[in-house]
């Protein structure tokens, strides 16, 4: 039997190699298909820097991204000056003054401090907005401060 590369795999590996049934056999060996390739929903990212500031939190977007079977994806960042508990009930997503669907929330932590800011994503579906309309995210607390996003076709 020969490998890849033409090297011998009965002495490279020291066992010889027999195609049989799997009752019989002492090693079953699965071979993966090259040609079939695994379908992977490929991101496509796109820098996107804006920020908006609520009562000393600072919201931050890093990056916009679409997949191919239709999310939306929004990279941001929240910090703050001093400790802060981030409460995932504040972030609101709306388009033409109406609000529009999350479908995920992806925080690294709920604290929030100085030396230590929060990550996340948010995840859209492309069917809940309108890809003519810009976005806003909105930090609704006490007062409420938003950041505008770009109309979704201009995502790519």
């Amino acid at each position: 039997m020969t490998g890849r590369n033409g090297t011998d795999l009965v002495g490279r590996l020291g066992q010889n190699f027999a195609t049989g049934g799997e009752p019989a056999a002492d090693y079953v060996v699965y071979l993966q298909n090259p040609r079939e390739k695994q379908k992977s929903a490929r991101i496509s990212w796109k820098s996107y820097r804006s920020q908006l500031k609520n009562d000393g939190l600072t919201l931050a977007t890093t990056r916009l991204a679409t997949t191919k079977d239709g999310v939306l994806l929004v990279e941001f960042q929240v910090a703050s000056g001093s400790r802060q508990k981030l409460n995932p009930e504040w972030i609101w997503l709306t388009q033409n003054r109406n609000t529009r669907p999350i479908h995920g929330l992806m925080l690294s932590s709920q604290e929030v401090d100085a030396r230590k800011p929060i990550s996340g994503v948010m995840q859209i579906l492309r069917n809940d907005v309108s890809e003519t309309d810009p976005l806003r995210i909105e930090l609704r607390r006490k007062r409420s401060s938003f950041l505008s996003l770009p109309k979704v076709n201009a995502w790519k």
